[in-house]
């Protein structure tokens, strides 16, 4: 098997119709589905703490423009370039999550679609977490740091 980093590559371009047969080939093989559906989890997961870390990027500029920390029209072409990598970044998250559908489907038949469940399950909450953390005025703790690099560094 390919290191994780590769699987994770692999279905990503995949997903975007950049992959060589060789890859999709590995990727379908049956030996390979459980590797894809988690890599599928990991870049559903990257997705949602980029669309997190960008959103609050944009709404810390949009305050530091309501205290006049920031030029309006600086924020206003910030907004512009957001908004566009916005529904690029959706297109992306729908196209992986449709994916993700169809590999969880091949998969169906067999009692490790469960775990692949729970995987996603505790991937959502482990974003969550951060993204609750971030918006509170809690400190991050080492395990805390430990916990969501597991999500990112997949």
């Amino acid at each position: 098997m390919l290191p994780n980093r590769d699987v994770l590559d692999m279905a990503k371009r995949e997903c975007k119709g950049d992959a060589s047969p060789e890859e999709i080939a590995w990727l379908h093989d049956e030996e390979n589905r459980i590797a894809w559906c988690h890599a599928l989890i990991t870049a559903l997961s990257d997705s949602d703490s980029q669309m997190v870390f960008h959103k609050t990027r944009i709404e810390m500029m949009a305050k530091d423009v309501e205290l006049g920390l920031k030029d309006h029209n600086d924020f206003d072409e910030e907004k512009l370039k957001f908004d566009e990598w916005l529904r690029k970044a959706q297109r992306y998250r729908n196209g992986i999550n449709k994916r993700l559908s169809e590999v969880k489907t091949i998969l169906s038949n067999l009692d490790s679609l469960e775990i692949v469940e729970e995987n996603t399950r505790l991937s959502r909450a482990i974003i969550e977490h951060k993204r609750a953390s971030f918006e509170g005025d809690y400190t991050a703790e080492p395990h805390d740091i430990r916990l969501w690099s597991t999500i990112i560094d997949k």
